[in-house]
C-alpha cells in the first residue's frame, strides 16, 4: 500500500471503524462481534494512520464519522428531541462530542508520535506497547466522562472472562484489547518473522503473560455466605416522552391514563409466591411530592393515586417520582428526580435523589445556570443534585441501593456509592431509567450493555426498570433473566438469589490498584536484563 495515498489508507481505517462499531451494539443486523472484532478494527485503524506519513486528521475524522453514524447517531436524535437546536446542528454537535466519548479512534495518533520519540528504542515492546495501553486505559477513562464505551467493554460476552473485573476492573480489558492491538502492530512493522525468529518466542511469553489474569480466581466469590430468595416485579409502561411530557404539563387525563396503567400492571394476578417487591422505572409517577421538616417522610397524605396502590396491593413499592426542592424561589433546580420507596402500609421509607444528570436533558453543561439558557432550552428538566447515598432496607433483610438511568454506567459513581454504604453491606442494585428520549437506536443497547459490567465488578445482581425497555435483571455473572424488550409494555416476575453477608469484591475495595500492580509488574519484567544464553535475548533488544 502507496504511504502517499490518502484514498486506500481511509478505507483501511473505515474497514476498522466498521469491526470497531461491529464489537458493540449499533444499527447494524447483527449482534455485538466480541473483542476480537475490535482488536482487528483499532490494528487496521492504526495500521492506517502509520501508513500514510502526511497528516492523519483526515483519517481520523472519517473514521469517527463512520463510527458515529453506524453505533452514536442516536445521540443527535436525542438532543433534537430535549433541545430546540435544529436537526443538522444537532448532529454536528454530537458529531464532534465523540471525539470525547470515544477517544480510542485518535489514539492511533498519540501512538505515532510516541513512536517517533527517541527514548527506549531499546526496548520497543515496553516503548511501542505497554506504556501505551496503560496510558491510553487512563485516558480513555480520563476523556469518556459522559458515556463509558470503552475499547475493552465487549469482553461482557464471555462472563467467564469479563468475571474477572472483580479483581482487576475493567481497565484490564481495555489493556488486553490495546496491547493486543499493538502486539499485532508491532509484527506487522518489524522485520518479517522466520520459524527460527527469537522475536516469536518472545512474542509468546509476551502473550501468555498478558492473558495469565484470566486464569486467576477471585478469591472473596468463593467464600460462602447466606442466601436468600427475592421475589419482585417489574413494570415497563412504555409511556412515551410525547405523552409523559404532556403529563408533567399538568394534561390530567394523560397522567390518569399512565397511573391506571402502572396499577393495572402492578396488580396483575402472579404465578410465583408471594410479592416482596414491586419496582416502577425513573419518574413514573408525574406529581412532585413535598417531604417533611427532617426529610424522613412525606409531609403530605399520601396522593390518592399512590393510596390506591396500597389498598390493593399490600407489597413494597419502589418508583421513579419527584420530590420538591423548598430551597429555591425559581423554576431552576426547584425538584429532585428520585427514585421513592413506599412500605405496605403506604408509609415513605426511604428515598434517593440522582447525582449525575444526563447532558441537555436534565442540565445544560457549563451555561446552565444562566437565566437566559434555561429560557432557551425549556424541554431540559434542570433538577436539583441529591445529596444523599442511603441503602434502602429491602425484604427479607436484602439491602440494596437504587440508581438512577445512566448513572449505573460509571463505575467510579457505582463503587464510591458502595463503599459508603458498606457497613449496611447493599445486596443488590435497582436501577430505575427512561431509555424513551434514545428512541429506537442503538442507545437503550448501549445502556444496557455497559449496566452490565456494573453487576461483574461488584459480584450484584441488579434489576434494571425502564420506561420503555429494556426492563431486566442483570445477574452477578452479567447474564440477563427474563426481559421486556424495548417499546412493549407489560410486567416480568422473578426471583432472584442475594446474599445477605455480601463480601465486597477485590475491585469494590481497592478500585484500580491490583491493575496497576500487575501493568507495573509487566513493565519491570520487561526491563529485566536476561542471560547471555536466554532464548529470549536478541541482540540490541530485551523482552
Amino acid at each position: 500500500m502507496s504511504k502517499n495515498h490518502i484514498i486506500p489508507n481511509m478505507a483501511l481505517g473505515l474497514l476498522g471503524s466498521l469491526l470497531y462499531s461491529a464489537a458493540h451494539p449499533s444499527r447494524l443486523p447483527i449482534g455485538p462481534l466480541g473483542p476480537l472484532a475490535v482488536i482487528i478494527g483499532f490494528f487496521l485503524i492504526v495500521m492506517a494512520v502509520f501508513n500514510y506519513e502526511k497528516k492523519s486528521w483526515p483519517i481520523i475524522f472519517t473514521n469517527h464519522l463512520f463510527l458515529y453514524f453506524l453505533s452514536l447517531d442516536w445521540l443527535a436524535s436525542s438532543l433534537q428531541l430535549l433541545t430546540p437546536i435544529p436537526y443538522f446542528f444537532c448532529y454536528i454537535i454530537c458529531f464532534f462530542w465523540t471525539f470525547l466519548l470515544v477517544p480510542t479512534l485518535w489514539f492511533p495518533l498519540l501512538l505515532k508520535y510516541n513512536r517517533e520519540l527517541p527514548y527506549l528504542k531499546e526496548y520497543p515492546l515496553l516503548k511501542n506497547i505497554l506504556i501505551p495501553s496503560t496510558l491510553f486505559c487512563f485516558l480513555e477513562t480520563f476523556l469518556s466522562f459522559n458515556l463509558e464505551i470503552f475499547i475493552g467493554s465487549s469482553w461482557i460476552l464471555y462472563p467467564q472472562l469479563a468475571e474477572k473485573a472483580s479483581i482487576f476492573g475493567p481497565k484490564y480489558f481495555s489493556f488486553i484489547n490495546f496491547c493486543f492491538a499493538l502486539l499485532l502492530v508491532e509484527i506487522a512493522t518489524s522485520r518479517p518473522l522466520t520459524k527460527s525468529s527469537p522475536e516469536l518466542k518472545k512474542y509468546f511469553f509476551f502473550f501468555i503473560f498478558l492473558f495469565l489474569p484470566l486464569t486467576i480466581p477471585d478469591p472473596r466469590k468463593s467464600e460462602k455466605t447466606a442466601e436468600t430468595e427475592i421475589n419482585a416485579r417489574v413494570v415497563q409502561p412504555n409511556s412515551s416522552n410525547r405523552r409523559r411530557m404532556a403529563g408533567e404539563k399538568g394534561r390530567k387525563n394523560v397522567i390518569e391514563e399512565i397511573l391506571n396503567e402502572l396499577i393495572y400492571f402492578s396488580t396483575k394476578p402472579t404465578l410465583r409466591r408471594e410479592l416482596d417487591l414491586i419496582v416502577w422505572p425513573e419518574v413514573a409517577y408525574p406529581y412532585a411530592l413535598e417531604l417533611n421538616a427532617n426529610r424522613t417522610g412525606l409531609n403530605e397524605k399520601l396522593p390518592y393515586t399512590l393510596a390506591r396502590y396500597i389498598l390493593r396491593t399490600n407489597t413494597p413499592l419502589l418508583f421513579g417520582g419527584y420530590i420538591k426542592n423548598k430551597h429555591v424561589t425559581s423554576e431552576y433546580q426547584d425538584t429532585y428526580n428520585s427514585a421513592l420507596y413506599l412500605g405496605p402500609q403506604g408509609n415513605l421509607k426511604q428515598h434517593y435523589s440522582k447525582h449525575v444528570f444526563v447532558p441537555f436533558g436534565e442540565q445544560v453543561p457549563l451555561i446552565g445556570h444562566f437565566k437566559a439558557t434555561q429560557k432557551y432550552f425549556s424541554n431540559t428538566s434542570y433538577f436539583a443534585i441529591g445529596e444523599r447515598t442511603p441503602v434502602f432496607e429491602g425484604p427479607k433483610e436484602g439491602n440494596f441501593i437504587t440508581v438512577m438511568c445512566f448513572e449505573v454506567i460509571f463505575t467510579s459513581f457505582i463503587r464510591n456509592y458502595l463503599e459508603k454504604t458498606k457497613e449496611n453491606n447493599p445486596a443488590y442494585i435497582i436501577n430505575l431509567t427512561n431509555d424513551s428520549w434514545l428512541l429506537k437506536s442503538a442507545g437503550p443497547k448501549h445502556h444496557l450493555f455497559l449496566a452490565r459490567w456494573r453487576a461483574v465488578e461488584f459480584d450484584l445482581p441488579i434489576i434494571r426498570a425502564n420506561n420503555s425497555g429494556v426492563s431486566t435483571i442483570i445477574y452477578p455473572d452479567s447474564s440477563l433473566g427474563k426481559s421486556i424488550p424495548f417499546n412493549k409494555s407489560g410486567v416480568i416476575d422473578f426471583n432472584f438469589k442475594i446474599k445477605k453477608n455480601r463480601i465486597p469484591t477485590l475491585y469494590q475495595e481497592y478500585g484500580n490498584f491490583p491493575f496497576l500492580f500487575y501493568a507495573l509488574l509487566f513493565i519491570l519484567l520487561s526491563l529485566i536484563p536476561l542471560p547471555e544464553n536466554s532464548f529470549l535475548r536478541k541482540k540490541g533488544h530485551l523482552v
